[in-house]
């Protein structure tokens, strides 16, 4: 009884391992898929923002220089997407062995493998929270900025 129950223990410990490893790895495809939005989209601000400067040149005045400002708070928020790795992938590495990896036996490394990637993810999450705001503080500024746009070629 007492194998069967240890065999059931390092099972689940290894689903746990795997389902932890999943968790992470989902987290840094989010964290791909944010960069090349903030890529794309920083892209098209500037774009954007030289054709409607290129467009306004012949009547610079202040109320024309509005929708630039939107549009460089925007490409700013975009910036600090692009420019945050500071990401933990929770790879280990067994050749500079801090914590002792290649000493434990199969149980215990399976609980600090766990360990070590639930730490990366919960630090993982808190930089994709701040690059999730700066997309969304992003995405308010582009609109303002291309419905300003939209409003002086109007009047």
């Amino acid at each position: 009884m007492d194998k069967d129950m240890e065999t059931y223990k390092t099972g689940t410990r290894e689903i746990m391992l795997t389902a932890t490893r999943n968790k992470l790895d989902y987290q840094l495809a989010a964290d791909n898929g944010l960069d090349s939005k903030a890529g794309v989209i920083l892209a098209f601000v500037g774009g954007l923002s030289f054709f409607y400067l290129e467009s306004i040149s012949y009547y610079l005045n202040i109320i024309t220089i509005i929708p630039l400002v939107f549009m460089v708070i925007a490409g700013y928020h975009l910036w600090k997407i692009l420019i945050s790795r500071e990401y933990n992938t929770g790879v280990v590495d067994f050749f500079d062995d801090k914590k002792g990896y290649r000493m434990k036996d199969k149980d215990e490394l399976v609980l600090q493998l766990i360990s070590d990637y639930q730490e990366a993810f919960e630090n993982n999450d808190v930089i994709l929270n701040e690059k999730n705001l700066n997309y969304k503080e992003a995405l308010k500024y582009l609109l303002i900025g291309l419905v300003s746009i939209a409003i002086l070629y109007i009047f």
